[in-house]
């Protein structure tokens, strides 16, 4: 099948809607609105396969999703596999931490600001372009964090998909 004949919705997200099982406690959200928006997009999109950015974390609220002919594919390795695809080992420091801890200012829980290797996050996503470029479906949704959302949106159109961009939540 023709790759202009795939669509692919990109939903970016923040990883604790997805309520994978392996995840921290701390790292989840109980958020009924975001399984209630992944199934009303299967269904207004006609999808037939769903990819997660997932790592290995599930199952996850969407991989619980079971409709006949519905299927579904975690398309980031787990950490400890990523070395097997030639992705570069992650930072060993990724939070900065925003407030001194005798900070009276300070909010409970310390919120934080991210730092991530370029040449990680576009290894990942290299990886996840393969496997779904290689995946037999016609419609797909990939689900993944919302700072991979434009990225992959660019990647899948440069592969030929047609694409639809959703965040969420906004």
């Amino acid at each position: 099948m023709p790759k202009a004949d795939r669509k692919m919705v990109v939903l970016g997200i923040n990883h604790a809607l997805q309520d994978a099982e392996k995840s921290e406690q701390s790292r989840k959200t109980d958020d009924p609105t975001y399984e209630v928006l992944v199934e009303k997009l299967v269904t207004y999109f006609s999808l037939d396969c769903i990819f997660e950015e997932a790592a290995g974390l599930g199952p996850t609220t969407a991989s619980k999703l079971q409709r006949p002919g519905l299927g579904y594919l975690d398309v980031d390795p787990p950490g400890n596999e990523r070395h097997q695809y030639g992705i570069p080992r992650g930072l060993d420091f990724e939070r900065f931490t925003i407030y001194d801890s005798n900070d009276l200012r300070m909010p409970k829980p310390e919120p934080y600001a991210t730092q991530k290797k370029v040449a990680t996050e576009l290894g990942r996503e290299r990886v996840w372009i393969e496997k779904i470029n290689s995946a037999n479906f016609t419609n797909g949704l990939l689900i993944c964090g919302a700072a991979h959302t434009f990225s992959l949106a660019l990647r899948l159109d440069v592969s030929g998909f047609s694409v639809d961009v959703i965040i969420y939540p906004e």
